[in-house]
C-alpha cells in the first residue's frame, strides 16, 4: 500500500516546493491551490499570480527535481503527467 503523506506548500515559493518533491519524489500530486472563479475574476491579479503562476512553479519544481513520473491532479479536472522533461496534460 503506498504511503500517504499530506502536506501543504505556498505554491509560489518554488525552492519550497522543489525541497519537497526532492525529499519525498511523489507518484501522486493533488494540487488543490487555486483562486475560484468569482474571487479570480474580482481580483485578476492574484487569481493569474496563484492559478497560473502557482501551477506552473508546481510543474517546474517537478521537473527540476530530476526525472521520475507524477501524475499532477489539479482542481479545475485537468490531469498532467510528467515524465523526464516531457509534459502532457489530459483533459
Amino acid at each position: 500500500m503506498p504511503l500517504i503523506v499530506p502536506l501543504v506548500a505556498d505554491v509560489l515559493d518554488r525552492p519550497r516546493m522543489e525541497q519537497i518533491l526532492g525529499r519525498h519524489r511523489p507518484q501522486v500530486i493533488f494540487h488543490l491551490a487555486a483562486i475560484v472563479s468569482g474571487e479570480a475574476e474580482a481580483e485578476f491579479d492574484k487569481g493569474y499570480r496563484i492559478n497560473l503562476d502557482g501551477t506552473r512553479h508546481l510543474l517546474e519544481a517537478i521537473r527540476a527535481v530530476g526525472p521520475h513520473e507524477a501524475t499532477v491532479r489539479l482542481e479545475a479536472q485537468v490531469q498532467a503527467t510528467l515524465k523526464l522533461d516531457v509534459v502532457a496534460i489530459e483533459a
